[in-house]
């Protein structure tokens, strides 16, 4: 937790090995990140596994975009790409 102007608090995460992946049927189910496979902001981010908005990560499911701000939020959000079979 980070103390913010005016007394807030913000949840900052730093690591996290599971990730809330939102299946094709709308459904939710939480799963294991395995590592990053792309991160097209920046490309030392696939080599150091570092986790922002808009990585791919390759998760137990299959390959997931990230769709949440982890530093910000404080939890990884993400949405299944391609299932692995």
């Amino acid at each position: 937790m980070l103390r913010k102007r005016g007394g807030k608090d913000k949840v900052s995460l730093r690591y996290d090995e599971f990730a809330n992946v939102v299946m094709p049927d709308k459904s939710i189910k939480r799963a294991k990140i395995i590592t990053v496979s792309d991160a097209p902001n920046n490309r030392d981010y696939k080599r150091m596994n570092i986790i922002t908005k808009g990585v791919t990560i390759e998760t137990e499911l299959g390959k997931a975009i990230v769709t949440s701000r982890v530093g910000q939020d404080g939890v990884v959000n993400a949405k299944l790409l391609q299932a692995t079979k």
